[in-house]
Parts: C-alpha cells; sequence; structure tokens
C-alpha cells in the first residue's frame, strides 16, 4: 500500500471526479446590444453611427459600420424596429450583424 500525500501533487491524477463539473448555463440575452434606430434625415451628414438613417453607402456609415440596404419596412438587424421609420429608410448596422438573418439574432 501506498502511503498518502496530504499537500497537492504537481502530477495530475489518472482516476477521473466522482462529480460532474458544472457547465454554465447559455445566454438568453443578446450578445451585442440591440440600439435605437433614429432616422436623421434623407440626407444626412457622413459618419452615421449604430442605427442611424438613411445610409445609401458603407461610407455613409462611421468606422466599423455598413449601409444596411434594406427592402421596404424589412427589420433593421441589430437596431428596434420601429413601425414609424420611413420604410425605404436604410440604417448603419455592424459588420456582423448584417452578415446575421434576423432569424440568428
Amino acid at each position: 500500500s501506498h502511503p498518502r500525500s496530504v499537500s497537492p501533487s504537481d502530477v495530475p491524477s489518472a482516476s477521473p471526479s466522482t462529480n460532474p463539473t458544472a457547465s454554465p448555463a447559455p445566454s438568453t440575452s443578446p450578445t451585442m446590444p440591440v440600439g435605437d434606430s433614429i432616422f436623421i434625415g434623407w440626407f444626412p451628414p457622413k459618419g452615421l453611427r449604430h442605427c442611424e438613417g438613411d445610409c445609401n453607402l458603407d461610407g455613409d456609415c462611421a468606422d466599423g459600420l455598413v449601409c444596411f440596404r434594406r427592402r421596404r419596412g424589412e427589420r433593421i438587424p441589430g437596431c428596434t424596429n420601429d413601425p414609424i421609420l420611413p420604410r425605404g429608410a436604410d440604417f448603419c448596422v455592424r459588420k456582423e450583424e448584417h452578415s446575421l438573418s434576423m432569424d440568428e439574432l
């Protein structure tokens, strides 16, 4: 029989633990905050921020954002979707939001 050690060993044990390791529960909240959609105007200055519109090109948006050119009334990914927003307006969103469909958000 081998003597039992009271101090921890630097060598991992060969026997598995008797209790399962708890895993974290999946998140129920979005990982990116949802922004409030703001319609600035049909010809706003360049540098629109997240969820601001109307944009026509990615260059209308601030760095790291792209112009989400939506079909009339289509939901804006990552932004609030207020029914009073002009149906033809397009909004600046994060690049990673643009690549997701609304089903995945």
